[in-house]
């Protein structure tokens, strides 16, 4: 950023000079236009939004951290506020400077392709005098640049984006976004001060409308109760020596309140020779709640729409989509929808559709951003870690932050918690005050895992080169003889389906994730010799149609159970994950080519969906799947069979979620390390991470749908299996399954299953 002081933005004092005055016009006017249009300081352009939040904007501030109450003052001054305004100004649609004769920020200049013709309304500002082009240069660069004199006023001429900004706690977040709603309220949306002033001129004021709203009202009220003490503390108020009050040259007269469903208007009656007129400009503030109603904003339109606290939004993607039809115009969006979330303010379903939005911005027409935090290649929304506002380490003159200072101590502050007997307070540590953006995603509140452990687990596997953690990607494939063999991906196309899911779209396979397809990822191939009961696998179909705002897929784990082989530790061996765009068939054919690959009988599939079970009847290969497990002591026999388990019954779903969680803590022969410890698979790490009740944590089911049949198989005594002689029987071409070459009512001597006792499954 530039290396502008304090200084350089802020007025030193707003003089006290009579209303009326020439020195009183001159300075507001001149500051009004500042506040519309920015400043220039320096070669360098100051948005206005910020030259207002420094120089007339109030909030809430704690003098020092050892403070302990807080006093109404101006804001500090903070790289973090001149880094969000002009993100701010990206999303709002601008395009440059009026006076800039070799470069423009319009879009369509990027997009121009030799035989266009450019918009009669955009080509005095995309070309220069000599009727060729500019250079294009995206906003973000071109408005951190220094320059040797200002350019003029500011241009709006791209469409609008939306914003995604997802903050830690104490960043301060409520504070910009109360000063940006009152903003775009007092000066009617103007960008241009001298149009502004024509339309004063002209008696043809433009109005505003500005829409605030939350899930519940309490958050929105917050909000709002931060823009009225804002305006009620604005400078400027004069008393003259007679008493008589002039108010703030900002200020406004308005109609309404600021209460849910009600809406504060810019206009007040003026009496002149006896009649009673409305005069303002009718500029308003809406307030509204979008709780069970995402249709909340029907009726306005708002050119600005502020969403606080979208973690609790369960029906974000719906409002989102019903707010773009109200903000736009022959289906160009002339509007920018903010939404805000903090850490620690997530729950359940929806946290996943803020995912949705913040891992894939361009979907839903938000500004992009690069990862800079976890290390991924994918775009996302904005997001602001604690120790970029952290005011313990600000240098109040630079607005510096001296960020390694604030990310120690943090860490300090992790290790401590980490090692504590209560691991919940080192959860809620990483919520409120997240370092990376999945860290805004946790809930802990309904998140039964180690959280701690699993995220330093998954850190080891993000970073390892080690061939045992990287396994092999491919395929279960029959060959000519029929037999199952593993294809590796030589050509490195395969990709495992990251977490969060990307949203897709059915009808049109070319817009879906390329990783949704999925791949099989083995980390240890089947021991040969082993009896049945070695492995033990869970599936977590999925249904066909999917909902519209979401996207699920299916998911297979094995486990190798724990022998003096593998040192006595259960581990995941092998997962298959994906939706593959063919359709169910080919995944359940993956599914059975696993299963049976590692001799997993039988697998422990979720019941909810329940065509994996037809699909292997009318194949004759029933005995891959599991009964209902008599170790889950509230297992409910569904609609369909006593097979596989019912996820859908709470009480289950969390016996299940007990089984997984008790074979993250189990300790390996006593050297200190957890079973967690073996695990690689990365997408599944963070669903345990960011697991919660409500949300689609497909990897978690299937996990612990393996863990769960683990468990019903301990009865069994794993011991190598001798060679047999073929049964005569088994040779016979009675119902034979052509696919395998064996009879599905009396499995090979290698597929049968030995008499053992089990825990009774359901009662039988």
């Amino acid at each position: 950023m530039h290396t502008l002081q304090r200084k350089d933005w802020v007025l030193s004092t707003i003089p006290s000079l009579r209303p009326g005055s020439k020195g009183y016009i001159d300075f507001w006017k001149t500051e009004k236009r500042k506040c519309i249009e920015g400043v220039w300081v320096n070669g360098v352009w100051c948005p206005p939004q910020l030259y207002f939040y420094l120089n007339f904007w109030h909030i809430k501030v704690a003098v020092s951290v050892y403070s302990k109450a807080k006093k109404i003052l101006k804001p500090f001054f903070r790289v973090v506020e001149w880094e969000m305004m002009y993100h701010y100004t990206e999303a709002i649609g601008f395009s440059g400077f009026e006076e800039d004769e070799e470069y423009t920020c319009h879009r369509a200049v990027r997009d121009f392709k030799d035989g266009d013709t450019l918009h009669e309304v955009i080509r005095p500002s995309c070309t220069r005098k000599d009727g060729s082009l500019k250079k294009y240069i995206p906003a973000r660069k071109y408005l951190r640049m220094t320059r040797d004199k200002g350019l003029g006023k500011p241009l709006y001429l791209n469409t609008n984006l939306n914003f995604v900004d997802l903050q830690s706690r104490g960043t301060g977040k409520s504070y910009r976004a109360s000063c940006l709603i009152a903003h775009n309220w007092l000066f009617d949306g103007y960008t241009d001060y001298d149009a502004y002033f024509q339309d004063q001129r002209n008696g043809e004021i433009q109005a505003s409308e500005t829409l605030v709203g939350a899930i519940d009202t309490f958050y929105s009220k917050a909000l709002l109760n931060k823009v009225q003490e804002g305006l009620k503390y604005l400078p400027g108020k004069y008393e003259s020596s007679e008493g008589r009050v002039t108010p703030p040259p900002f200020s406004k007269k308005y109609t309404g309140s600021f209460e849910p469903g009600e809406a504060a208007i810019s206009r007040y009656k003026s009496k002149k020779a006896g009649m009673t007129e409305w005069k303002g400009s009718g500029s308003q503030i809406l307030h509204r709640s979008f709780n069970d109603n995402p249709l909340a904003g029907n009726g306005s339109r708002p050119g600005r729409a502020f969403l606080e606290e979208v973690g609790f939004f369960g029906n974000l993607l719906e409002s989102l989509g019903a707010l773009k039809d109200c903000m736009s115009e022959s289906g160009v969006l002339i509007g920018t929808i903010y939404m805000m979330g903090t850490g620690g303010d997530m729950t359940g379903g929806a946290t996943e559709q803020v995912q949705a939005v913040f891992y894939d911005p361009e979907q839903y027409n938000c500004v992009v951003f690069q990862d800079e935090y976890e290390n991924s290649p994918k775009s996302q929304g904005f997001f602001l870690p604690f120790y970029k506002a952290d005011n313990e380490f600000l240098d109040k003159e630079t607005g510096l932050i001296d960020e390694a200072k604030s990310i120690a101590k943090c860490l300090r502050e992790r290790e401590r918690l980490k090692n504590g007997k209560d691991t919940t307070a080192y959860s809620k540590e990483l919520e409120n005050r997240p370092l990376v953006p999945s860290e805004v995603f946790l809930i802990t509140n309904s998140n039964k895992f180690p959280i701690a452990q699993l995220k330093e687990q998954l850190g080891l596997v993000q970073t390892s080169t080690e061939s045992h953690v990287k396994g092999k990607l491919g395929w279960i494939v029959r060959d000519g003889e029929g037999k199952l063999t593993f294809k590796p991906d030589l050509t490195g196309e395969l990709r495992m389906p990251g977490y969060p899911i990307r949203r897709g779209d059915n009808d049109n396979q070319k817009s879906r994730d390329v990783e949704t397809e999925g791949a099989t990822h083995i980390w240890e191939h089947p021991k040969p010799g082993l009896s049945y009961g070695h492995y033990a696998s869970g599936l977590d179909p999925y249904e066909k149609e999917e909902a519209l705002n979401s996207i699920s897929i299916g998911s297979l784990f094995v486990i190798e159970r724990g022998c003096l082989e593998n040192g006595g530790y259960d581990r995941i061996v092998a997962e298959y994950t994906g939706r593959p765009d063919s359709g169910t068939t080919e995944f359940y054919t993956n599914c059975m080519n696993l299963i049976e690959y590692y001799n997993s009988h039988e697998c422990l599939y979720e019941s909810n969906v329940n065509q994996f079970k037809g699909f292997l009847e009318n194949r004759h290969k029933l005995h891959l799947l599991a009964f209902t497990p008599g170790v889950i002591s509230n297992r409910v026999k569904d609609s369909n069979s006593s097979y596989g388990v019912y996820v859908g019954n709470k009480k289950v779903k969390n016996e299940l979620l007990q089984h997984g969680d008790d074979f993250l803590r189990k300790q390996v022969n006593g050297q200190g390390k957890l079973q967690l410890q073996y695990i690689y698979s990365e997408g599944l790490l963070k669903e345990l991470i960011a697991y919660n009740d409500d949300g689609n944590f497909d990897r978690v089911i299937a996990f612990c749908c393996a863990v769960t049949q683990s468990v019903q198989l301990e009865t069994v005594e794993l011991t190598p299996q001798k060679e047999q002689a073929p049964s005569v029987f088994a040779g016979r071409k009675f119902f034979t399954n052509h696919t395998s070459g064996y009879s599905p009512r009396s499995p090979s001597p290698q597929m049968r299953k030995p008499q053992h006792t089990f825990l009774p499954p359901n009662g039988r």
